[in-house]
């Protein structure tokens, strides 16, 4: 019965290793697919699938905008009271802002929040297709649904996504600002320059690689998991939920490594 049972685990572990493989190997395809078709399709053709792109940009930037400004705005004037409320000075607030913010907290609350507006909604789009057999209809027409469908998609929410991180570590610092301001009556140069002055190549590079990285995983991930709804639309919610947590997972361990690598 032991010999039996280990070996029903080790069967087990053994398929879950398999299949993680293959499912990271199909997001690997998927941004390879759609980065070569940026690159490499010709100028017609590139010309129509731009539109769709720009529309994708233009849509995750007015989704999400507003909710992320807000969001930031509050953050970085919470960021300045708990400063104030624990008596530090404030010759800190720039390399606060520097590490908490724009190493860390600006790549990652802005992907959970784009991951929950726009990655869930490519999801969602592409399993209707799927379903009302919108893609098949593409191939007939002699339409690749990997140029039309998937990379507009993946290019277009990267490009928003490392966007919204820069407006977001913007209205951060805006609203630390107007904390400080109101709190210590401390000058507007002094506070630009505290932070100026902590800010490095290294991390304005290693902010947009995060940018871009989880733009990629989250947006493939995204297609990925709308792509495996077969036939109905009573799996389009456990898909939607799958890719919801698989880009959380992948996009935070993304920004860990980078952070390990870059700043460590």
């Amino acid at each position: 019965m032991a010999s039996l049972s280990i070996d029903g685990f080790v069967r087990f572990l053994g398929r879950r290793v398999i299949n993680g493989w293959r499912y990271i190997i199909a997001i690997i395809i998927i941004i390879y697919v759609s980065l070569k078709a940026f690159v490499t399709l010709s100028k017609g053709r590139k010309r129509v699938i731009n539109e769709i792109l720009f529309k994708k940009l233009d849509r995750s930037i007015v989704n999400t905008s507003g909710i992320i400004g807000v969001i930031a705005f509050i953050f970085g004037a919470m960021v300045v009271t708990q400063i104030s409320l624990m008596g530090l000075r404030m010759d800190v607030l720039g390399t606060i802002f520097d590490m908490v913010i724009i190493k860390e907290l600006g790549p990652l609350l802005t992907m959970l929040i784009v991951t929950g507006r726009s990655a869930t909604f490519i999801t969602t789009e592409i399993a209707t297709m799927k379903v009302t057999q919108e893609l098949t209809a593409f191939t007939v027409m002699g339409i690749d649904p990997k140029h039309y469908v998937m990379m507009p998609r993946v290019i277009g929410v990267t490009i928003a996504l490392v966007i919204l991180i820069i407006f977001f570590d913007v209205c951060c610092c805006i609203g630390g600002l107007t904390m400080t301001f109101l709190l210590h009556n401390i000058s507007t140069t002094f506070y630009i320059e505290s932070i100026i002055s902590q800010v490095s190549f290294v991390e304005v590079y290693g902010t947009i690689i995060k940018g871009l990285i989880s733009g990629l995983l989250l947006t493939s991930i995204s297609c990925y998991h709308g792509l495996a709804v077969k036939g109905s639309f009573v799996e389009m919610p456990s898909e939607v939920a799958k890719s919801f947590v698989s880009s959380l997972f992948f996009c935070f361990f993304a920004n860990f490594l980078i952070s390990y690598l870059l700043y460590l």
